[in-house]
């Protein structure tokens, strides 16, 4: 019974430990870059509730020294860790949105500077300020600046967002 017990306690921390990583890992892609919605929820739909139901049962199983038992106390949990689960995926992603935005405001913040200082020049000299800054961050793909619009002391960047849906989105 002992041997049992503990070899019913390892599956449980291991199935946490699997959750608790494959969250961190998830997490770190979405705050990588500002998006509207993302496939990668649809992982955090799955490892929520499942750290939920598995962290209840392991909290029952210290507790009561034994496996939970009865189709409707493991019914109870299952819906429960559900629910909580969607709730919780939901704090998560807005956490993740706020954190994405911020560090995407952060990153460009001097590029912003480095034009607004330059608007009194031409244009050929902000577009070379452009692709100067672009250069020596080493910017590619999505972290470069899809477009510059520019009149008198105004100016736009457009960015190329990520979203769930094939047409992307753009963030100005």
């Amino acid at each position: 019974m002992l041997k049992q017990n503990k070899t019913e306690l390892f599956f449980y921390m291991t199935e946490l430990a699997f959750c608790v990583v494959c969250a961190v890992l998830v997490f770190w892609k979405i705050i990588q870059w500002p998006r509207v919605g993302s496939w990668w929820l649809l992982v955090y739909l799955c490892i929520v509730p499942a750290f939920i139901d598995r962290a209840f049962h392991l909290f029952y199983f210290v507790w009561q020294k034994k496996v939970m038992e009865g189709t409707w106390k493991k019914s109870f949990v299952v819906i429960l860790s559900i629910v909580l689960g969607v709730i919780l995926t939901n704090l998560i992603n807005q956490k993740a949105s706020l954190w994405a935005m911020e560090r995407f405001q952060d990153n460009y913040q001097p590029l912003v500077e480095y034009l607004q200082n330059d608007l009194h020049n031409d244009s050929n000299y902000i577009c070379k300020s452009l692709e100067t800054f672009i250069s020596e961050r080493h910017l590619q793909g999505r972290e470069s600046p899809k477009a510059l619009y520019f009149k008198g002391t105004h100016f736009i960047l457009e960015f190329l967002g990520n979203s769930i849906d094939i047409d992307g989105s753009s963030i100005y």
